[in-house]
């Protein structure tokens, strides 16, 4: 059960998930205070957390933006992240 996050990223992102990162944001808390995120996926997180869900899918964090080919897979699925999602945040 989870929520996805629809949004235009409006030029590069100052932080993404790349290979180097990914473990480091796979642990508990890792995005609470030392990454510089935007604020529209600061008020998806907290929107999920008012609404008591737990899990909110990013594009930009839950895909490794530097792995092609898992990149592709994750992109030819969104249809179905998104469709399977509780609820779809658009932004």
């Amino acid at each position: 059960r989870y929520l996805a996050l629809s949004y235009v990223w409006g030029g590069p992102q100052g932080f993404q998930n790349v290979q180097a990162t990914q473990k480091a944001l796979q642990k508990p808390g890792s995005l609470s205070t030392s990454h510089p995120l935007p604020q529209t996926i600061r008020d998806a997180m907290d929107f999920a957390s008012a609404v008591g869900e737990q899990y909110l899918w990013i594009d930009s964090l839950c895909i490794v933006q530097n792995d092609e080919d898992g990149k592709m897979l994750q992109v030819n699925a969104m249809d179905q992240i998104y469709s399977q999602a509780l609820v779809t945040i658009m932004a």
